[in-house]
């Protein structure tokens, strides 16, 4: 859906990977997504800096963690989901143990193109002045540690997590972390999907290489937008897995009342923090049309 947006991104990361068989299958796993994460973090990178530094790895280092944990998550042992987006799963294309090493490696490498991509912000504090003014060597320390921190977290605790929840393990047996069960299917919203959502924006807020922005209001950003793009996923796919699915197990008014109030939060947000452009509001705006939500009229169950 996205992929006009960031293809020239994604042709730099792939010209790293040629002549190689990893090539194809980095290719095969990434291609018919919908590019949204990357679009988010680019989108952002864009409309906060007044000139443009080339952060291509930010943007496709989303999209391999994306891809990585859809490969972990189809495998047999998780989900067993043979198809994903429209084709083999990469386990049924290429085999397991391939699926289970490319998806390690894609971790690796999305933290890697971090890595270099950090190291070129550097040079542009010494070059630009109107940056190095707010930016100072040791603002660009704390932001990386920031961003460290965040990928600890977001990536290395909550996506676990919340693919702990959504396979009915015993979490406060493996990660001592206690879960209701009556908010089993909205934790699994926020542990599973909208932690790679807050890690999108963070990046957008970081490589904007603006240190006056609040990243826990980016996190926030991402919270709401990703708890709404799963009821969105759930609402279309709310016969299976119903206690994890919020639709299905809370239903539809309940869901549309959390969607709204997610809704008018990520806005909010967005206004204040100088990106609520036409371009994110359309994605809402797609994102309504798919859970049959008009905010210009009072919901109601299909």
């Amino acid at each position: 859906m996205f992929e006009k947006y960031i293809e020239e991104e994604f042709q730099k990361y792939y010209s790293t990977l040629s002549n190689s068989k990893l090539y194809e299958y980095v290719r095969y796993s990434s291609e018919g997504g919908k590019y949204l994460r990357g679009f988010i973090v680019k989108h952002i990178i864009t409309t906060l800096s007044k000139k443009a530094h080339n952060f291509w790895q930010p943007i496709v280092c989303v999209e391999l963690l994306h891809s990585a944990s859809l490969m972990i998550d189809d495998l047999p042992c998780m989900d067993n989901d043979k198809i994903r987006r429209n084709k083999p799963s990469m386990f049924v294309e290429f085999g397991e143990r391939r699926a289970i090493l490319v998806a390690f490696y894609l971790v690796s490498d999305a933290f890697k193109l971090l890595h270099q991509s950090f190291r070129q912000i550097r040079p542009i504090l010494k070059d630009d002045e109107t940056i190095s003014k707010k930016f100072n060597l040791e603002d660009h320390l704390e932001t990386l540690y920031s961003m460290c921190d965040y990928w600890n977290d977001l990536i290395g605790n909550k996506l676990i997590v919340g693919q702990l929840i959504d396979l009915r393990e015993d979490v406060v047996e493996l990660m001592n972390i206690k879960i209701p069960k009556t908010k089993k299917e909205q934790t699994v919203m926020i542990y599973k999907t909208s932690s790679l959502f807050s890690f999108c924006f963070i990046l957008g807020a970081i490589y904007s290489l603006n240190v006056e922005l609040n990243l826990e209001e980016f996190k926030e950003m991402g919270y709401y937008m990703g708890i709404m793009y799963q009821l969105m996923d759930d609402y279309n796919d709310k016969d299976k897995n119903g206690e994890t699915n919020h639709v299905a197990s809370c239903g539809y008014t309940k869901s549309i009342n959390l969607y709204k109030e997610c809704r008018e939060n990520l806005i909010l947000l967005l206004e204040k923090n100088g990106i609520k452009t036409d371009e994110l509001m359309c994605v809402i705006n797609l994102m309504d049309q798919k859970i049959d939500y008009n905010p210009e009229e009072e919901a109601k169950p299909p």
